[in-house]
């Protein structure tokens, strides 16, 4: 049978079997005797093995199947929940991950797992070889409907040990709405041949596996089974997306082994027991799922047509029609609601990122000996896919930063008086089209002092600029390359890198980073980002003949700065705004630009960025305007300019390239 069809239904099932299993383990880390978060281990165990068994993946279905075996032993008070018990379930749970994801990519050059298996067994105490199941051997498979009369013998339906076996009629309703519903009668089938053996289906077995039953929505089998109807009906009634489904029950005995009545429909018996199973009302899927390159590829239109949209209003200042005016302006509303749709799309809850927070916590306390209680609020504010893509790791870098460096140990914490349990709280909000994520520990705080000495010491600043450094400015030199303040290094950090790496991401993301602390209370990391990648606000200028963006969350302001405000000093230009020293750069000559023309004005136009937590006025040609824009990537070989991140088009049909500021850090020391 070629199973290949369906892989694509396997990995999402699984997946989605292994992110519960998480979430069960999340809750049985605080109340470890949870009866229904341990049914629900075992439960997803199981799945996963019967679903790997029937795709022939033999190591998924081999470390899920020893694994239910330990659970089962477990939910039946045979064997602890302990501590060793929690952290091997952790990683057969990475292990089972790491499988399905090698199955999603093609790749079955599977690790070995015997390792793993053999610890299950140890744990559970479980001899190798052994079977979860205690069922006797079912009858022999017969596809074309009836038992075999080979199979009335010792220990089969009709033998003379044929007490205890029955038949289940099973009708199953599966959604309307639900995909491929062949497929997941299949699955099905599956899960039901761990209790006996699927007799007969309609649709026939053979077209369902094969794809080419076109059934629609409903099915039946008989499955013959020592089990009783309560487990038949968990199985079935875990099955996703069903509306409904009924249980026929039969006891099969030596006598109907031989009657018709039996060999066709058991419709006629007398001693039959019907079941109707009440699902809770189905509701609808409020969503459907949609691949991500087609999210993408809408963008992409969108964007187009609010290039055509501007050149059209532009066209139409050449004209006087009032009705193309009026039609022109209902279209531009239409084009505005269908973008903010299609940008909804692209948003996700930021839950989808920091749920894996809680397990990396853990991880961090068994390496440092550690005691950290985490808080999360704010997990359902949404941010676009892209933004949560390049999130991940600067957020876990500030966590274990929080842990390693923030948080003293339990013995630490109780000779200055803290409760021995540090906290660290992870907050979320959106302030208009912005979003802000705050990690804040109790720890021990930064000591600016040492920070700023760390950094002349290594000569990341001179001493006389050191001296003039405000305490948001000293704080964020840990976040230069190369400074750490930890006195020794340790497998979680301390080696000098990585802040400069989190703020790099998230200013390459449009954002920013702030850090409050005090010693001795605590430390704040507070990122700034924006909502959404795929259309940025930015600010025209002209220089020479190129037409360029800057990115607005850069933006401090724009000036046209007389000429007689510009001093120079130590070969640098500069002027002073409300107090505030401005250094000055011409962005032609950064660009390697030829000089453009001036026409004799008696003031500089200049546009103020923020570069590395510093500010710099960039002189330019001529100021434009405000544009929000679909920012395009740079192909090859543009890519491979520098000081630009993507392209615009406005509405006349001219290209302008997006300046990638950061690059400009390095010309600011010199």
């Amino acid at each position: 049978m070629d199973t290949s069809k369906y892989k694509g239904l396997f990995v999402e099932e699984a997946s989605k079997n292994l992110q519960e299993m998480g979430e069960s383990l999340d809750r049985l880390a605080g109340s470890p005797h949870e009866k229904e978060a341990i049914d629900a281990l075992f439960r997803h165990a199981h799945s996963i093995k019967g679903m790997a068994a029937s795709m022939g993946y033999d190591d998924i279905s081999a470390l899920s199947h020893k694994t239910e075996d330990l659970m089962e032993k477990v939910r039946n008070g045979k064997k602890e929940f302990t501590k060793n018990v929690f952290g091997l379930l952790f990683e057969v749970v990475d292990t089972l991950q790491t499988l399905v994801d090698m199955v999603a990519s093609d790749s079955m050059d599977f690790p070995d797992c015997s390792s793993l298996i053999e610890k299950i067994l140890a744990e559970g105490k479980i001899e190798a070889g052994t079977l979860s199941a205690s069922l006797p051997v079912p009858p022999p498979v017969s596809r074309t409907g009836g038992f075999h009369e080979e199979s009335a013998q010792e220990g089969q339906p009709g033998g003379s040990s044929d007490r205890g076996w029955k038949l289940f009629k099973i009708h199953v309703l599966v959604s309307s709405d639900a995909p491929s519903p062949a497929a997941r009668a299949f699955l099905l089938i599956v899960e039901l041949e761990n209790l006996g053996t699927v007799k007969r289906t309609h649709p026939p077995r053979e077209e369902i596996e094969s794809g080419r039953s076109g059934m629609e929505n409903d099915f039946w089998l008989f499955l013959v089974s020592q089990a009783e109807r309560e487990a038949v009906e968990n199985i079935v009634q875990s099955s996703v997306e069903l509306e409904n489904f009924t249980i026929e029950e039969v006891l099969i005995t030596r006598s109907q082994e031989k009657t018709k009545e039996t060999r066709e429909e058991f419709t006629r018996e007398k001693d039959k027991k019907k079941t109707t199973v009440p699902l809770p009302a189905y509701r609808k899927p409020a969503s459907v799922k949609v691949d991500t390159p087609d999210l993408d590829n809408l963008v992409d239109i969108i964007g187009e047509m609010m290039v055509q949209e501007r050149r059209l209003f532009d066209l139409l200042k050449e004209t006087g029609s009032t009705e193309l005016k009026n039609c022109h302006a209902e279209l531009q509303r239409s084009i505005k609601r269908l973008h903010n749709q299609i940008m909804k799309l692209r948003m996700m809850p930021l839950a989808a990122l920091i749920d894996m927070l809680p397990r990396a916590i853990r991880e961090l306390q068994r390496g440092t000996g550690k005691e950290v209680d985490l808080k999360i609020l704010g997990k359902n504010v949404r941010l676009d896919r892209a933004i949560l893509e390049e999130l991940g790791d600067p957020l876990l870098h500030l966590v274990r930063n929080s842990v390693d460096h923030g948080i003293e140990s339990p013995e630490e914490r109780k000779k200055i008086g803290k409760a021995p349990c540090g906290k660290l709280e992870l907050t979320a909000w959106k302030e208009k089209d912005l979003a802000y994520i705050q990690i804040e520990d109790d720890g021990r705080g930064i000591d600016a002092k040492k920070v700023v000495e760390k950094a002349v010491e290594k000569g990341i600043i001179s001493r006389e600029k050191a001296e003039s450094l405000s305490g948001q400015e000293a704080l964020m030199l840990i976040c230069a390359p190369g400074l750490s303040t930890a006195d020794k290094v340790t497998d979680i950090s301390g080696r000098g890198v990585g802040m400069d790496v989190v703020k790099t991401a998230i200013e390459n993301m449009g954002g920013n980073i702030f850090i409050h602390s005090v010693p001795g209370r605590g430390t704040k990391f507070i990122l700034k980002l924006p909502m959404t990648l795929a259309v940025a606000k930015t600010f025209l200028v002209r220089q020479g003949e190129l037409l360029l963006a800057i990115p607005l969350s850069k933006l401090q302001f724009v000036a046209e700065v007389p000429l007689s405000s510009i001093k120079e000093e130590n070969g640098k230009q500069f002027f002073i705004r409300r107090d505030e020293r401005i250094n000055i750069m011409e962005l032609g000559s950064l660009l390697n630009l030829p000089p453009g023309s001036t026409n004799g004005r008696a003031y500089e136009p200049v546009v103020c960025v923020e570069i590395a937590g510093r500010k710099l006025g960039l002189v330019v040609d001529h100021l434009l305007t405000g544009m929000e824009a679909v920012i395009k990537p740079l192909g090859l070989p543009l890519s491979r300019l520098g000081f630009y991140s993507g392209v615009i088009v406005t509405g006349k049909g001219e290209m302008g390239l997006v300046l990638d500021l950061e690059r400009f850090s390095g010309e600011m020391e010199r």
